[in-house]
């Protein structure tokens, strides 16, 4: 590791704890609010590679004594350089002041702390001192892998050397004892996190209807699903930590939505309403809340990430199954100079379903003298009075959403 990238990781982690720990530690030695911290239980967190998954993770400030802070800052690096986020220590060094910067998850913090203090020295074998020569075989390291850490731990009075499962050290006695502790010390099987199995009952919607948020919210984490959909419910498998964040997740998704009175089917023959909601989230001018009709939509949206929208347009317009197009102009409350044409063709009504093709085309106006057109066109199956979302339409800093019901006429 050069010195850029051990000055890129020093930065990052000066970030995370500069307001968290001091500077001037000495291993071993804490200040009075570092053992008040501990004593809470306090954990610093630092970004993971991916935006959705947060890892806690400690972090330690270390004055070494002997070795030189760059050297060993490359050997913890090398050491436990893992694609496991869970398994990754990063250290970054301070050549000014001889300090280390540890950031560890808290499974791996009594490792590193019993390592430091052994690459904190400065062995010096006596040029009178015999060389000796032993063989250590690894049960379960990479042989190859760890010479070379090794190589960096002892220096250049140590030549190690692997062959198949294992490594053949050329040093003094004092190096083949630090050599021995350390061996013992990284050569272990590597433990598989342990997951934990648990089934949620789904009450109030289909467990297949809420997969997609669940999984846009949980995504990263390695959790696995299952879906029962005889019995509705979900069978998650992941580790205990996550277990909590899939059950609160659930909470907010099964919720019942409003219920609307069971319609007759002659009402449904003679004539029935086709509601339109137009929902944006981005614009100030915009006050009103969104119809209680469309609530359990805009949780939905809420929850993967569509948040602060309101109501643009409401129209509801009476029409005839089988029967002629209807087409409505309208202008939202977003200003007089935005079109919103909205036209349709109830096609066939089947017991208590309804089959819509609908289209919404418009232009909005973003600045003065500047618009946007926008073009929606589907046609739709939905049970009566289910609330279905056509589309979500980014435009500009606006985000626009588009919902449609078919509900019983008078």
């Amino acid at each position: 590791m050069n010195t850029h990238r051990n000055a890129k990781y020093l930065s990052l982690l000066l970030v995370t704890c500069a307001c968290t720990l001091p500077i001037n530690m000495t291993y071993g030695q804490e200040d009075e609010r570092i053992r008040e911290s501990q004593a809470r239980g306090h954990r610093i967190r630092t970004p993971a590679s991916r935006p959705v998954d947060i890892i806690e993770r400690i972090v330690r400030v270390v004055q070494l004594k002997h070795a030189e802070a760059k050297h060993v800052s490359e050997i913890i690096n090398n050491i436990f350089r893992c694609d496991d986020l869970h398994n990754t220590v990063t250290c970054a060094a301070d050549i000014k002041t001889n300090t280390i910067l540890v950031s560890m998850p808290d499974n791996l913090q009594k490792k590193v702390e019993e390592l430091i203090p052994k690459l904190d020295v400065q062995p010096k074998a006596s040029p009178a001192e015999p060389i000796q020569t032993r063989i250590y075989d690894l049960a379960h390291s990479d042989a190859n892998r760890l010479a070379q850490t090794l190589s960096r731990i002892l220096g250049r009075e140590a030549r190690c050397e692997y062959s198949g499962r294992s490594i053949v050290i050329s040093a003094p006695k004092i190096l083949q004892e630090q050599a021995t502790e350390i061996i013992q010390q990284l050569d272990q099987p590597y433990k598989e996190p342990d997951l934990e199995t648990q089934i949620f009952q789904i009450k109030n919607v289909p467990v297949k209807d809420i997969m997609n948020s669940l999984d846009f919210i949980t995504q990263g984490k390695g959790i696995s699903y299952n879906l029962d959909t005889r019995k509705n419910a979900l069978i998650v498998r992941t580790e205990p930590q996550y277990i909590t964040l899939v059950a609160e997740t659930l909470a907010k998704l099964d919720q019942p939505g409003p219920k609307s009175p069971e319609p007759k089917k002659e009402e449904i023959l003679n004539s029935m309403k086709v509601r339109v909601v137009w929902l944006i989230s981005g614009n100030e001018n915009l006050q009103a809340d969104p119809p209680p009709v469309v609530e359990q939509v805009r949780r939905e949206l809420d929850n993967i990430g569509v948040c602060g929208l309101k109501l643009a347009v409401h129209n509801l317009v009476q029409v005839f199954p089988d029967g002629e197009p209807f087409e409505i102009m309208t202008t939202p409350a977003i200003g007089e100079q935005c079109d919103f044409n909205i036209r349709g063709n109830l096609q066939s009504v089947d017991s208590l379903t309804t089959k819509l093709q609908i289209e919404l085309d418009g232009e909005l106006e973003l600045q003065r003298e500047i618009k946007r057109p926008f073009h929606l066109k589907t046609t739709i199956q939905a049970p009566i009075g289910h609330s279905t979302v056509l589309g979500i339409l980014p435009i500009e800093n606006l985000t626009s959403v588009f919902i449609v019901q078919v509900t019983p006429g008078g």
